[in-house]
């Protein structure tokens, strides 16, 4: 019979594990040759397995509502199938990508539902994702600083690159490359991750996490260690030097403030003070801005253009017309792109660049079903102007970039739900 003790752990174990897998980028795994296998992978399997195993014997302390996104996986799970049926990418790769999907994305806002349900429960998660989002702040400052990223090189020198990881990790070390990419005067840090934009993105999701529980006043946590933990977000949002992250936080600011509570006048004298450093050390760096409307810019600073933004669209579009209904399967991006002339896609940067050639109108209408559910399911709990502007905030930016990680906006979004079901649970007002 399974103790109460080892549920306890088992639990604990899941939710250290959620922001825990931030430390962990595609490129560290367990297994490089196919079908390759990432840490973070084989981790979300395990705990899988062993919440359906556990599952027999007692589960006192987890939620035992149905699954928010239940509905969405249905639908999800049939447009994979339809695609792989009717696609022209191989069964078994198409097979392998779904499990990934379905495990790192489903498989995990399972368990955080399940797992976090009590102020306990909160409290470890809170102080798990405050300790992780510091250390990845700290780690882009020294990035900056040292114009090196120490845990990348262990990284890149220690596991192997060929064309089965391309795309994992795009870090170069500086001793054997030309150096880290810089934009406008800034590093475009990566820290922990595969990517400066991944980075940004969960810079972005933890601080509206952070920013909202300290706005909140929880007493279940020290609101100094929540406030730390915040700034250090928020500047880690500029060091990733992204677009992408600045536009997600625009979002979330908006979903937790008024537009008169950024008139407050400490609020403006921190921002004046922050613009003053940045255009006295970093000048160069408000190009950023600048650089959302002005093409000249763009270019100058390097990364995506409208010109090659639009070449991306024209290529997704060809390869969306093949099969406009169930899509040419997922994984046929890649091989579209090797044998049909059409590498023009480059890597996809766009969720609809990704979901309607792979995936066709059925999975554009699966993808769009998951926010209309959590929409749906948790405004009777989170206050809908802030579910409302966090959910665009995350549309948008998968719109700009691709699909992101869950775990950067789908685990913060449970957490709230959790915070805000038990306090209406105990009759406090809803967040």
């Amino acid at each position: 019979m399974l103790t109460v003790g080892a549920v306890i752990d088992y639990k604990r174990t899941v939710i250290i594990w959620l922001p825990v897998q931030l430390l962990f980028n595609p490129q560290i795994a367990i297994r490089y040759e196919s079908p390759a296998m990432s840490l973070t992978l084989a981790g979300d399997i395990i705990l899988l397995l062993f919440y359906f195993l556990k599952k027999r014997t007692s589960l006192d302390g987890y939620d035992s509502n149905s699954f928010i996104f239940s509905i969405p996986l249905q639908i999800t799970a049939m447009s994979f199938m339809l695609s792989i049926a009717f696609g022209i990418a191989p069964i078994g790769a198409g097979f392998n990508s779904t499990i990934k999907y379905f495990v790192t994305t489903f498989g995990v806002l399972f368990l955080a539902q399940k797992a976090i349900y009590n102020s306990r429960d909160i409290k470890l998660f809170l102080w798990t994702a405050s300790i992780v989002s510091i250390a990845i702040c700290i780690l882009a400052l020294s990035e900056n600083l040292l114009r090196d990223n120490l845990w990348l090189d262990f990284v890149y020198f220690n596991s192997p690159h060929d064309i089965s990881t391309v795309g994992r990790m795009f870090y170069v070390p500086p001793s054997i490359g030309p150096g880290l990419q810089i934009r406008y005067g800034m590093v475009r840090a990566m820290s922990f991750f595969g990517i400066h934009i991944a980075f940004g993105v969960a810079c972005a999701g933890y601080f509206w996490l952070m920013a909202k529980v300290y706005r909140i006043r929880l007493l279940i946590i020290d609101r100094r260690i929540i406030a730390i933990a915040t700034a250090f977000l928020a500047t880690g949002v500029i060091m990733s030097n992204s677009k992408t992250g600045y536009v997600g936080m625009a979002f979330f600011l908006l979903s937790i403030y008024r537009v008169e509570d950024f008139l407050n006048m400490k609020i403006v004298f921190v921002f004046l003070i922050v613009i003053g450093i940045v255009l006295i050390y970093l000048p160069e760096y408000l190009n950023n801005f600048l650089s959302l409307s002005n093409e000249k810019i763009a270019e100058e600073g390097g990364g995506s253009t409208i010109v090659g933004r639009t070449n991306q669209f024209e290529a997704a579009l060809q390869m969306f017309e093949m099969n406009p209904i169930f899509g040419n399967g997922p994984g046929s991006i890649g091989i579209l792109k090797s044998h049909g002339g059409l590498s023009a896609i480059l890597g996809a940067e766009s969720c609809w660049m990704q979901i309607l050639p792979e995936r066709g109108l059925i999975g554009a209408v699966s993808y769009l079903c998951l926010f209309y559910c959590a929409w749906n399911r948790l405004k009777s709990f989170i206050s809908k102007r802030l579910l409302g502007w966090f959910l665009m905030g995350v549309v948008v930016m998968e719109t700009a970039t691709g699909i992101i990680d869950v775990v950067t906006w789908g685990v913060p979004l449970i957490l709230i739900y959790r915070i805000c079901h038990n306090c209406k649970l105990n009759h406090a007002r809803t967040v």
